[in-house]
């Protein structure tokens, strides 16, 4: 991965663009200290945790969609109790299958973010790239 031990000095959430950016730097090297953008396109659901101020990514892993999906069923639950997250998705088994076509039939695919330190999360996006 392009991005392994880049310092997170950033992100920023495009919703209407369906875009999110992950800002990076390689503190390992002399300042200036080179920047890469690891931008995913056609964001459907995302989420994050452990974000703090000094997060460094190790990887970016794509998980088979049915499977990560079927991971989160407890997190998608407490996340909808609480206040309707994730937009559009449903507990019910019938509309869950359902929007498992749809994201499948959208191009959309899973990509787990993990970190040495801090911020953790995962995407669901028809793809990735890195700008920088």
């Amino acid at each position: 991965m392009r991005a392994h031990d880049n310092h997170i000095v950033g992100y920023e959430v495009d919703g209407r663009g369906r875009r999110i950016i992950l800002h990076t730097e390689n503190t390992y090297v002399p300042e200036p200290h080179p920047r890469l953008d690891v931008v995913f396109a056609g964001v459907e659901l995302f989420q994050f945790r452990y974000a703090d101020l000094v997060s460094i990514l190790t990887e970016i892993t794509e998980i088979p969609l049915r499977e990560a999906l079927e991971r989160t069923t407890d997190e998608f639950a407490a996340g909808h109790h609480l206040c309707g997250w994730p937009a559009g998705w449903s507990l019910e088994p019938a509309r869950k299958e359902a929007r498992l076509r749809e994201l499948a039939a959208a191009g959309a695919r899973f990509f787990e973010i993990g970190s040495a330190i801090g911020f953790e999360g995962w995407v669901v996006a028809s793809g990735f790239d890195y700008v920088g």
